[in-house]
C-alpha cells in the first residue's frame, strides 16, 4: 500500500483517538475519583 494512501485514511482517525486520550487522561488527573471510571468506559467504547 502507498504511504500517501495510508497516512490520508491512518493518521486522522490516529490523531483524533490521541487527542480524546489526551482529554480523558487531562479529566482523570484533575479529579482522580470521579473521572477514572469513565476515561476508562471512554477508552473501551473508542476502541
Amino acid at each position: 500500500m502507498p504511504t500517501k494512501f495510508m497516512s490520508k485514511f491512518l493518521l486522522p482517525r490516529a490523531s483524533k483517538k490521541s487527542k480524546e486520550m489526551r482529554k480523558t487522561l487531562a479529566r482523570a488527573t484533575r479529579q482522580p475519583s470521579k473521572a477514572q471510571p469513565m476515561s476508562y468506559k471512554n477508552y473501551n467504547k473508542n476502541l
